[in-house]
């Protein structure tokens, strides 16, 4: 088994549970049974286990199990590889919201954990399930003042990222990114971009 793989075991997730309580009522025992199911998974496989677990233990709306996040993000140990199967598991509940404006604040929602971690393999579903609306708020990312949240308008919205799953739209539109790009390049040139 690689080094990567590992980057998801037990002990991480005994950690991301301990901080997901101290920012709930919830005990997330999906979780805990995870830590236990994660041994000898490739580290995708763990990510699915884990963001599949956080699904069965955050409440089921969106908006609630976004306050528990964001509660938890307060926290600056809330952060590293567990990250990302947090952003997995928040992008299907905004997605499976049938609250109009889920949509965008499951974005904002990866603007908000991607300096924890990126969240560049959490927002494809996003642009998958609809390409201009996720544009509208991605195209604002590159006058971010985390360096973080301007890297994830650029590398989320690759027309080719290695290991994320394919947005057929930006293979046919591959254009439709230029605004973000050009944007990111005038603010370098303007020596704006920051860190």
């Amino acid at each position: 088994m690689g080094a990567m793989d590992e980057l998801i075991d037990a002990s991480a997730l005994e950690r991301l549970r301990n901080q997901l309580r101290t920012a709930s009522d919830t005990a997330f025992p999906a979780v805990a049974r995870a830590a236990t199911e994660v041994d000898g998974l490739k580290l995708r496989q763990r990510v699915d286990l884990v963001a599949a677990a956080l699904i069965d233990d955050l409440p089921s709306v969106y908006g609630d199990a976004a306050t528990i996040v964001r509660s938890a993000l307060s926290d600056p140990e809330f952060s590293g590889w567990t990250i990302w199967p947090v952003g997995e598991a928040m992008t299907v509940l905004a997605l499976a919201s049938e609250i109009g404006t889920d949509f965008e604040d499951g974005l904002a929602m990866m603007a908000d954990l991607t300096p924890r971690l990126s969240s560049e393999f959490a927002i494809r579903p996003f642009l998958a399930r609809d390409l201009d609306r996720s544009l509208a708020v991605v195209g604002r990312w590159p006058e971010h003042d985390d360096p973080h949240v301007r890297r994830l308008a650029s590398e989320g919205t690759r027309s080719y990222l290695p290991w994320a799953i394919r947005v057929p739209e930006l293979l046919v539109r591959p254009e439709c990114t230029l605004p973000i790009l050009d944007s990111l390049s005038r603010e370098r040139a303007a020596g704006t971009l920051g860190p």
